[in-house]
C-alpha cells in the first residue's frame, strides 16, 4: 500500500505506532480528524506535511523545527531531576526560542487552587541570554472536570487583550513522564502577588498594607477589566473565578485579573464583584468563621446600621489617619 488517505473519519485519540512501519507507505493524509498528542517521527511522517495533519488541533511535537513545520502545539514533558519534577517548554516566538525549566517545589509555588497550581519561571533566550520571569500555570486534571474544553478555553483567552488582564504567553497540552494528559499556560509573573495576600498578610505587623486610595483602584482595575470581557469581547464573557486570589498586582500595583481556564466561560455564572469589594474594605473572607448559621457575609453587611460601619471596616484603612477618627468619634 503506497498512499493512505482517511481525512475527515472522526479518528480519536493517538496515531497509531504500526504506521510507522508500513515500509511501502509514501502518502498519508490524516486531516481534519480528532487526534491527539505527539507527532509519529518515523517512516512516513518523516515527510509528511501540515495539509496532511491539518484539523488535529490536539497534536504536538517537542522541537521547534517540527513545530513550525506542521504547525502543531508544542508539546512538554516532565522528567524527574535530582527527585524534583521540571517542566521544560520550548516556546516560539518571533524571535528567539524560549526555555522555561522550574521545579515543581514550595520555592517556586507562587498559588495553590481548586483547580491546580502556579509555579514561578523562567524564560531564557537563546540568543543574548536575557532572562524573563513568568507564572507557569498548571492545570490539575484529576480535580477538573472539564479538562476537555482546555483548547476552547485557550482559544478564547488569545483573542482577549486588556491592560487589566493577565496576558497569556502560550498554552502547553501534552503528556508527561507517567503518559498523563499534562495541560498548563505560561503567562506574566506579578511582582506584588495577589490581593489576598495583601489583605491577610502572614505577618500582620510587618506594615505592608493597602491604603483606602490602593483599595478603590484596585476595585476600578477590576471593573475595568469586567466591563470589557462583558461588553467588548464577541461572544461576551464572563469571569467565573473572581476572587481575591486571582486578582494579581504588578510592580506598580495595578491590577491584572486571571482565572483558571476550565471557569472562564462565555455566559457563565460570575461570583459577585460585590463580595469582592465588601472583602476588601472589612478584610474577611466569605469563608470566615464568623460567618455561619445562615449569616453570609452580605447579609452581615446589610445588617449593620449605617453609624457602625467604621467598626467593621478595616482598622489598617485608616491606621495612618488619627485624625479622621477622631472626627467620627464626635
Amino acid at each position: 500500500m503506497a498512499s493512505l488517505d482517511i481525512f475527515s473519519n472522526n479518528l480519536s485519540g493517538l496515531i497509531p505506532t504500526e504506521l510507522e512501519n508500513l515500509i511501502d507507505l509514501q502518502m498519508l493524509n490524516l486531516s481534519f480528524n480528532s487526534l491527539k498528542r505527539e507527532v509519529l517521527k518515523n517512516g512516513v511522517f518523516a515527510n509528511i506535511s501540515w495539509d496532511s495533519l491539518q484539523g488535529n488541533n490536539q497534536l504536538g511535537a517537542f522541537d521547534h523545527e517540527t513545530v513550525e513545520k506542521l504547525r502543531v502545539t508544542t508539546c512538554v514533558t516532565k522528567t524527574k531531576l535530582n527527585s524534583d519534577l521540571v517542566l521544560k517548554v520550548i516556546i516560539p516566538t518571533s524571535s528567539f526560542i524560549v526555555l522555561i525549566a522550574t521545579k515543581f517545589d514550595t520555592k517556586n509555588l507562587i498559588g495553590r487552587g481548586a483547580f491546580g497550581s502556579a509555579y514561578r519561571a523562567v524564560f531564557s533566550t537563546s540568543e543574548n541570554g536575557i532572562h524573563t520571569t513568568v507564572a507557569v500555570k498548571v492545570l490539575d486534571l484529576t480535580q477538573s472536570k472539564d479538562s476537555n474544553s482546555f483548547d476552547a478555553e485557550c482559544e478564547a483567552l488569545k483573542n482577549i487583550r486588556h491592560c487589566n488582564l493577565v496576558k497569556d504567553f502560550t498554552s502547553c497540552s501534552s503528556i508527561d513522564h507517567t503518559g498523563a494528559e499534562f495541560k498548563a499556560l505560561a503567562m506574566e509573573f506579578m511582582s506584588n502577588g495577589n490581593l489576598d495576600k495583601w489583605l491577610y498578610p502572614a505577618d500582620v505587623e510587618c506594615g505592608s498594607t493597602l491604603t483606602l486610595t490602593q483599595r478603590l483602584n484596585i476595585a476600578i482595575d477590576v471593573a475595568s477589566a469586567l466591563d470589557y470581557l462583558h461588553h467588548d469581547c464577541d461572544p461576551p464573557v464572563v469571569h467565573c473565578d473572581l476572587k481575591s486570589g486571582n486578582v494579581l498586582l504588578d510592580e506598580d500595583m495595578i491590577v491584572h485579573s486571571m482565572a483558571w481556564v476550565e471557569r472562564l466561560q462565555p455566559m457563565g455564572m460570575s461570583n459577585s464583584f460585590g463580595i469582592l469589594l465588601l472583602e476588601m474594605i472589612i478584610a474577611k473572607k466569605p469563608t470566615d468563621g464568623i460567618f455561619q448559621e445562615g449569616l453570609s457575609i452580605n447579609k452581615f453587611i446589610s445588617e449593620v446600621h449605617d453609624s457602625k460601619i467604621l467598626d467593621i471596616a478595616d482598622p489598617r484603612l485608616f491606621k495612618d489617619n488619627e485624625s479622621f477618627l477622631a472626627k467620627q468619634q464626635y
